[in-house]
């Protein structure tokens, strides 16, 4: 959290093993940026089903059990909430959920934030229109202060998206102590 809300980061790479707690770092990435910092946001998963499983079962739990948001990203039952499956709207923000498999909910939107979750499953290209990276990061271009956050669970070494970005990053490492020994 230290890296995504520090300035002077705009990138961070989660290279994390499977079942190890990225989606609980990205759903406290989200949370953050609705309550501290509000901005507009793209959030997006392999496929628009994946998207809406997300958003369904994770997100929606969290903003219904974390008081600070709940208050900001109205009922989805409420008329005119400005709370979709796939779109949220929050005070001085909003936030896109979208599939990198559909090339249509990758354009016509601008976003500070721009988070996407297991990369490494993405599709070579979004439809016709190129790297479905490429294309959500290209959303953040107007923001001086972009926030961009990758993650995924890698998987062929050398043909994986999150060890080409983790290459290319600072390559720092998150160490925990062990609860034993402290090392």
């Amino acid at each position: 959290m230290e890296c995504i809300t520090q300035r002077g980061i705009g990138k961070v790479v989660f290279h994390w093993g499977a079942q190890l707690g990225k989606t609980e770092a990205l759903l406290n990435a989200i949370g953050y940026f609705i309550d501290a910092q509000p901005s507009p946001m793209l959030i997006v998963y392999p496929t628009l089903d994946t998207a809406r499983k997300f958003s369904q079962k994770k997100l929606a739990q969290m903003i219904h059990e974390t008081a600070c948001l709940t208050n900001k990203v109205k009922d989805p039952r409420t008329r005119d909430s400005g709370n979709t499956i796939l779109s949220k709207d929050f005070p001085g923000g909003s936030m896109v959920i979208a599939g990198s498999n559909s090339p249509s909910s990758l354009r016509q939107i601008s976003c500070r934030v721009v988070i996407q979750d297991e990369i490494d499953t993405y599709e070579l290209s979004a439809g016709a229109e190129g790297d479905p990276c490429f294309l959500a990061d290209a959303r953040s271009a107007n923001f001086h202060d972009a926030v961009l956050i990758k993650s995924s669970t890698p998987t062929i070494r050398g043909a994986s998206r999150i060890e080409t970005a983790y290459e290319k990053s600072d390559q720092r490492k998150w160490y925990v102590p062990c609860p034993e020994c402290g090392e």
